[in-house]
Order: C-alpha cells, then structure tokens, then sequence
C-alpha cells in the first residue's frame, strides 16, 4: 500500500542517566468503551485509494507539518508537459510508500508561485529530526525531467535519512536496503514526552557520525520495540532494560558494541573505528528459505486462519488461550504478495502449536475492527493471550523474524 497525496549542538547537562523512560508505542490507543467493535469503521473503505489531490501551498503545508517524523517526497508536475514524470513519480510512490510519505500537486498556481517550470521533485527530511549544523532539510532533484524510475529512486532514497534519525517499523525497510551499512543506539524513546532525552542522545550520535557520513548511516530506535531483534541478531543477552546498546547492521551481519561499556560520544567512536578497522566480529544471521508464493496457488492447506467480520471475535480477541499474529491485507497490495509466502511458512511452523494463531483479513471485503487502525497495506497487529489488545507489529517481514517476535512476546505456554 503507498500513500499519494496530491498537493544542534549539545544540550548541557549531565551525563546520560540510565533510568528507563516510557515507551510512546506503550500508550492505550484502543476504545476500552467497545474496544472490538464491528460498527461504523470506515478504515476499509478509506484505504483502498488514499491518493487525495491539494490544491494550495496551504496544502502542502499542512502535508508537511503531519511528515515531521517521516520523511516527505513531493512532486510538482505541469500535467501537459510532464505527465510522463508524473507517471514515473506514482511508480516510486507505489514501490516505496510504504518507507516514506508520498504527494504531489499539478496546480499551475502553486507551480509559479514555487517557481518550478513543469516539474520538480523535493525530499524533504523529518523536521523532528533536522539538525541546523549537519543536516539541509531538503533536496530537489537536480534535472529538469526525469530521465528513468531507477535514476529518481536512487536520488530519493539517497536524500530521504537525516544524519541521526529514528528508526521505527515505518522506516525501518529503509535502512536495511541501502547498501551503507547503519549504526543504531537501541534505548528508551518517548518523543512526545521527552524528546530533550532523545535529541541528547542525538547530539552525542551526530559528533561521531558528521565524520562517517559516506560509510555508516545512523539512527537511534526505541530499545522496547526492538528487543526481540537485540536477542534475536544481536545476540545481546548481557543487557538490561535500563542500558542503551549499541550495534551496527551490515547485510546479514550483525556487530555489536560490548554492554558493558558506557554509551558516549567517545566509546562510540572507538566502536565505529574497530569496527571499519575489521577487528570487530560480527554474528551472521541466515534467513530461512520460505515457499515461493503464487496468485494462483491453492491455499486449502494453508494453515493461515482466513478472517472475516463473522469469525474475527471468536478467532482473534475472544480466545484467551492464544497469542495471535494478525495481517490486514488488499488483494491488489504487491507487498502483500510478497509477504504471503513468508506468512503461510510461519504459520506451517506454528500449526501443531495451540498457543499460536496466524490469521489474515482482507480489509477491501470486511470492516477493519476499532482498535485496528489500518494506514497502509499490509498492516499486521500482534494480540496477546493475557491482555487481548493489540500491539503493532514492529519486527521484519520474513518468516525468521516472525517466528523470533512471537517465541519473544508469546504469553502463552509454549508446547
């Protein structure tokens, strides 16, 4: 599913502490009044086109101001001398919107009052995450037309992280598919309710990664979200919630900067150091091979539980003896079709355990259920046995990284 919309320095104080601060992810979003009820949900039918033309530089905008923690790809074209453009940009917005945030515009108004003659393209990085000293807060594409989909892509994609970020489960794709490879400082991440603690911490990222811009990319992710994946890749079995981590992801390697040593500007340097110099070594992670998928394949033995509006309470929120891992696709959706092989190969793999549900809705035939909040294709949520709300899931779409989430946050008994 992709989303078109048409259109510092260090803060002083003391050394980091090491209290845990509360997760934004951990919050109650849910509707405790009818926390899965079936009536007047409109994310169904809501999703199926989010493409939304903006007329006015009001527009775009307010467009930006809901992008502050993303980044924002926006194209301006003259539709009768670059429709072609246009044509290759809503390519890029289907391949890649699931990473960034997509829009456009073709109003001749808003092309003149931007001086742009026929066409412009502009990346514009998450204001949350700009630092005045390091980083240009936008780019535009530097040619008048688009020469080929793969020539904008590269440009995109090259211009789309600031030089700290956060990494979330939105972007995540993002920074595993450059071929930089990418540090990460796992910690406590609460950007609404102290964002002084995270923009510390990025201060003290960006004194060491300014010097490395062409070798590592670097990022700070919420310790809490992606434990699973510190245990799982990392191998981090020394830590406590109260430690931040750090560790750096190359292909399908994984280097970690010992637990032990406290997180600073200057251990972290030597960290990099080592690591470029070689004499660090890393944990290989070997990816499963899963089933090639098939449109047209018979799913009749496919243990995937198909839901409907008529079964999803008696499947999903109802059965408190079953975690239940739960994918909200679109026929259409191409990452769904990709993702299909990986999730029939977790659920083969979980069959013989009743502890263990994997299920799928089509959201484009039934009403997604409230406290399902479905944005994009494919959405997957994970409920719990003990509690039945629905936590987002925030792990890799390969059948390893399912499989290593739910064995991690299963609260039932395993067989």
């Amino acid at each position: 599913m992709y989303h078109i919309v048409a259109t510092d320095d260090d803060l002083d104080g003391d050394e980091i502490g090491t209290g845990e601060y509360p997760d934004p992810y951990d919050s109650d979003p849910y509707h405790e009044s009818d926390p899965y009820g079936y009536g007047g949900s409109d994310n169904a039918a809501a999703e199926q086109s989010s493409t939304r033309k903006l007329h006015s530089t009001l527009d775009i905008d307010e467009f930006l101001k809901e992008s502050d923690q993303q980044a924002a790809v926006i194209g301006y074209f003259d539709e009768s001398t670059n429709s072609k453009d246009l044509g290759l940009f809503t390519e890029l917005a289907e391949e890649e919107g699931n990473n960034l945030k997509f829009a456009y515009t073709t109003s001749k108004e808003v092309l003149e009052e931007k001086k742009y003659d026929g066409f412009s393209v502009v990346v514009h990085l998450p204001s949350k995450f700009v630092s005045a000293k390091y980083d240009r807060p936008k780019h535009r594409y530097p040619s008048k037309t688009i020469t080929g989909l793969q020539q904008l892509k590269d440009f995109v994609l090259n211009k789309a992280l600031p030089l700290v970020g956060e990494m979330t489960i939105a972007n995540k794709q993002l920074y595993d598919s450059k071929k930089t490879p990418y540090l990460t400082v796992f910690t406590a991440v609460d950007l609404e309710k102290n964002f002084k603690q995270f923009n510390y911490i990025a201060n003290r990222v960006r004194k060491v990664a300014k010097d490395f811009k062409n070798k590592l990319n670097f990022n700070i992710a919420s310790k809490s979200k992606f434990n699973y994946i510190l245990e799982s890749d990392y191998v981090f079995n020394d830590h406590t919630m109260k430690d931040t981590v750090v560790g750096i992801r190359a292909g399908n390697f994984f280097y970690r900067m010992d637990a032990n040593i406290k997180f600073s500007p200057e251990s972290l340097l030597e960290f990099v150091n080592a690591y470029l110099a070689g004499k660090i070594e890393g944990v290989e992670k070997k990816t499963p091979a899963a089933p090639k998928g098939d449109e047209d394949e018979d799913d009749s033995d496919s243990a995937v539980v198909t839901l409907t509006n008529d079964n999803f309470k008696s499947e999903v929120t109802e059965p408190k003896d079953k975690d239940v891992l739960v994918e909200f696709y679109a026929p259409w959706c191409g990452h769904c079709k990709q993702l299909k092989p990986e999730f029939k190969a977790t659920a083969e793999h979980f069959k013989d355990d009743s502890g263990v549900t994997i299920a799928a809705m089509d959201a484009t035939a039934n009403t997604v259920p409230k406290g399902f909040d479905v944005s994009g294709y494919p959405t997957l949520y994970f409920v719990p046995a003990d509690t039945k709300k629905p936590k987002l899931y925030d792990g890799g779409r390969d059948m390893s990284s399912f499989i290593a989430y739910i064995k991690s946050h299963r609260t039932t008994s395993p067989p």
